[in-house]
């Protein structure tokens, strides 16, 4: 049996019922550099990262307690100073009635999955980003687009009612209605920024009845615009 585990090209380790470690494979020692008794007992913490310590014993613990299946991961320090990822499962082998007898478990090497899934995260995040800030400048452009129609509808209203002024005589009927359209031109701006300002603020959608042919009216003035 020994010989079988000797010549599985993984990492194999044992313990037993009370929690401690028996046996390692001869490839955990080349890995780790130390001996069998260096490692016994709970001698396996020294050499995982510090920082995966805590969340390695609770798991271990919890399986240890329970007998369910170990599903751990950690880094284990190499003989070099150089720490991998490890996914460490384990079971627990039982009697034929039932009693438990010992652990056995892997050790496999995660090393690259776990880079791969990094530079897949930070690729995801850098995505993210592009997308929202593709987003952010397609929502400028709208906003952009909305608020200079109405007031370059404005300024173009503008110069025509100071040319009415300007003739001789003045045409006053035309020149009022101009200004007229002004002041009509300034409220839509003002709306649409009202409009933006509620969007972004995600206040309640406010019912309101409204007359069908103003509705019209305002779109076709919209696409008059867009024409000219």
């Amino acid at each position: 049996m020994t010989l079988i585990i000797e010549a599985i090209p993984g990492f194999v380790w044992r313990s037993s019922t009370d929690g401690q470690l028996t046996f390692v494979n001869s490839r955990v020692f080349e890995y780790i550099g130390v001996p069998l008794e260096s490692l016994r007992g709970n001698g396996w913490l020294e050499y995982v990262h510090p920082d995966d310590r805590t969340a390695a014993i609770d798991n271990w613990m919890c399986s240890f307690v329970t007998g369910a299946p170990l599903e751990n991961q950690f880094r284990l320090r190499r003989a070099d100073g150089v720490y991998r990822w490890f996914y460490v499962p384990g079971l627990l082998r039982r009697t034929s009635d039932g009693q438990p007898t010992q652990w056995y478990g892997l050790l496999v090497d995660v090393e690259d999955r776990k880079h791969a899934e990094d530079v897949l995260r930070r690729t995801e995040t850098q995505l993210a980003r592009a997308a929202q800030t593709a987003t952010i400048g397609e929502l400028a452009a709208a906003i952009a687009h909305e608020v200079n129609q109405p007031l370059s509808a404005v300024v173009a209203t503008a110069h025509a009612c100071l040319r009415w002024l300007s003739a001789e005589p003045p045409n006053l009927v035309m020149a009022r209605q101009a200004a007229e359209r002004i002041i009509r031109d300034g409220k839509d701006a003002g709306e649409v920024v009202r409009r933006l300002r509620a969007l972004f603020k995600r206040t309640a959608l406010e019912m309101s009845p409204v007359h069908v042919n103003e509705v019209i009216d305002e779109v076709l003035s919209l696409l008059e615009r867009e024409v000219l």
